[in-house]
């Protein structure tokens, strides 16, 4: 719900209502709200309840840094390791984000990225670096839907470092181009959230 723009920042989060909506007892809906508090996603406040985590200014530039550092590793040893079947695949998602751009299709976009994002991930061969990116992947599509809510990539239909350049730099087996391009990538996607 979150993720969807359902829970909006400072929304407060009723365990009751949310057992009803989906027809569990309190017990796991408990345990969910408190591993989203432990994930910082949501936060709870002492005799006033439990609300959806407004990302401050400077934590979105904090984890739009480290995103940035940590995903321009990630391919860095992806196009050292990817096969060309993956590397062809990973083309085809940039080729269908450029596509949903034009179509203006902007949900699939959105969905496009987040899996070529995702794709470069898996392919790093580095399981730590690739969970240390799923956790800050959750907390930027949170900022996303809080900041911009669900129209949020209307306003980027031209893309100062498209995914296809990023793809071709992969293909070209060049490390530091890729690192360079979605370093790239990832700051201007900030840009676009705190202007």
């Amino acid at each position: 719900m979150i993720l969807r723009g359902e829970l909006r920042a400072n929304e407060r989060i009723v365990e009751q209502n949310l057992a009803e909506r989906y027809k569990i007892s309190r017990t796991p809906v408990r345990e969910v709200i408190n591993r989203l508090v432990s994930e910082g996603l949501l936060v709870s406040i002492p005799h006033l309840g439990t609300f959806v985590r407004q990302f401050s200014y400077r934590e979105v530039n904090e984890i739009f840094e480290i995103r940035a550092e940590l995903e321009g590793l990630a391919i860095r040893l992806a196009t050292e390791k990817m096969s060309d079947s993956e590397i062809r695949r990973l083309s085809e998602i940039a080729k269908s984000i450029d596509q949903c751009r034009r179509d203006e299709n902007w949900e699939d976009a959105y969905i496009q990225d987040h899996e070529f994002h995702r794709f470069i991930s898996e392919h790093c061969g580095n399981s730590m670096l690739m969970k240390t990116l799923e956790d800050y992947d959750l907390r930027i599509t949170c900022i996303y839907s809080n900041l911009a809510g669900p129209d949020c990539h209307k306003n980027e239909s031209i893309v100062r470092v498209p995914h296809l350049k990023i793809a071709e730099a992969v293909r070209a087996r060049d490390p530091k181009l890729a690192d360079s391009l979605i370093k790239q990538h990832i700051r201007w996607a900030k840009s676009t959230l705190t202007s």
